[in-house]
């Protein structure tokens, strides 16, 4: 990958976090998208650990489900 590939997919990353960082904790959600969810946010951290990145802040741009 070329350096502006990491840094397109770092940020890329970091969006799957904020996104879907929130639906892993929502009782709402039916089982298998929470899983769906869970197995988003696993993969997000695990490659910004590899590449060192901070993760998102928790509050900024933080999307939730609707109730």
């Amino acid at each position: 990958m070329t350096p502006e590939e990491i840094t397109a997919d770092t940020l890329y990353q970091r969006a799957v976090l904020r996104v879907y960082g929130p639906w892993v904790t929502s009782e709402i959600l039916p089982g298998a998208e929470r899983r769906h969810a869970m197995s988003r946010v696993q993969h997000a951290r695990l490659i910004l650990a590899i590449r060192n990145a901070e993760p998102p802040h928790p509050n900024r741009g933080a999307v939730r489900p609707n109730p």
